[in-house]
């Protein structure tokens, strides 16, 4: 499963980005995750009651991760999807989209340039 974070290539400056995951191998088309959880608890409202994932909006995967949920778990969103029509605005095409960074707010960023035997490399 390929999964990114994006948002329209001609939303306005400043647009938060979405987390979205590719609907085929090649990456060409992407659906919001967020709009398959709602869709997926309005089919079922039992999902909210019996899933984490199912509870709360899915906005980044830093959130994601933060609450202690595994990336693989996302897939579920995507199992449940069900596109709506040629037209269905939850999905998206890759040239119409602005890919963004893996995690958008990571905790510390590292160099490595502390440790002896890789200055000694350099």
């Amino acid at each position: 499963m390929k999964i990114a974070h994006a948002r329209e290539r001609n939303a306005p400056a400043g647009a938060a980005y979405r987390l979205l995951a590719a609907t085929d191998a090649s990456g060409a088309r992407w659906v919001d995750l967020e709009v398959a959880r709602r869709r997926a608890v309005r089919r079922d409202d039992r999902l909210a009651h019996n899933s984490v994932l199912f509870r709360q909006p899915v906005t980044t995967l830093d959130d994601h991760l933060a609450r202690g949920l595994r990336v693989e778990a996302l897939g579920e969103l995507l199992d449940q999807f069900e596109q709506q029509d040629e037209d269905d605005d939850a999905i998206s095409d890759s040239a119409d989209l602005a890919f963004g960074p893996p995690i958008l707010h990571p905790a510390s960023l590292r160099d490595f340039y502390a440790f002896e035997r890789h200055v000694g490399t350099m």
